[in-house]
């Protein structure tokens, strides 16, 4: 196993398939990039996948497990057997997959082809609105307080899971700050702005749902 890559288009230049087992996907980034880099896709049938990966530019296998068997490890034999036949497929007609796999791409998954269907959803809603769904908004809009209390239980539930996360993430990145004294660098960091400890984007969420001082003060931070 290779691990974490950051350099990724060089494993798909070297690539003659990639294989998506997941149990749960929206739709997955590995699978654009594949294609986008002319490599077919063997991949799991779980969210958007289809959408995506047709039969010109790989194959789609039933999945089998569901959410809650993530940690079953002990696959059937049917299961290994589908990925194998939808493998053995694709390297089998090689050629004409591969031919395929960045034309999908460019034909369909542009940004420009992206943004246009964008405008056309916006359109779609605006002239024929979805009143059951603007309902469901505003019941939704009149219980904030009950979701910003289930959101505050989550961080106390997991605040064992972030000190352990926070440990990790400021061991391997503490000789990254200016160059003081190790002791006083240290100690700084690790007094530091939930900032420090939670990735950005989960700060301006909990900023934006006005739970961010309280998650402050859950975390002891």
């Amino acid at each position: 196993m290779r691990g974490n890559i950051k350099k990724t288009e060089k494993i798909y230049a070297i690539s003659d398939l990639s294989i998506n087992t997941s149990i749960k996907e929206g739709l997955a980034l590995t699978s654009y990039e594949s294609l986008a880099m002319g490599v077919p896709i063997v991949s799991s049938d779980v969210g958007g996948q289809k959408e995506l990966i047709t039969g010109e530019v790989g194959v789609i296998v039933p999945c089998l497990q569901n959410e809650k068997e993530i940690w079953n490890f002990d696959y059937s034999k049917q299961e290994v057997l589908n990925y194998f036949v939808a493998m053995q497929k694709i390297i089998n007609n090689l050629k004409f997959y591969k031919s395929n796999c960045r034309k999908r791409i460019l034909s369909q998954f542009t940004i420009d082809s992206m943004i246009k269907n964008m405008e056309k959803e916006f359109i779609e809603l605006v002239q024929n609105p979805d009143k059951e769904k603007i309902e469901n908004g505003k019941q939704l809009a009149k219980n904030l307080s009950l979701i910003k209390e289930l959101i505050s239980s989550y961080f106390v539930s997991c605040q064992r899971q972030y000190e352990w996360l926070c440990d990790e993430f400021n061991s391997k990145n503490i000789h990254r700050l200016p160059s003081r004294s190790r002791a006083l660098k240290k100690r700084q960091f690790y007094e530091h702005t939930l900032e420090y400890k939670l990735k950005h984007p989960v700060v301006v969420a909990l900023r934006k749902m006005g739970v961010y001082e309280d998650a402050k003060r859950l975390l002891g931070i």
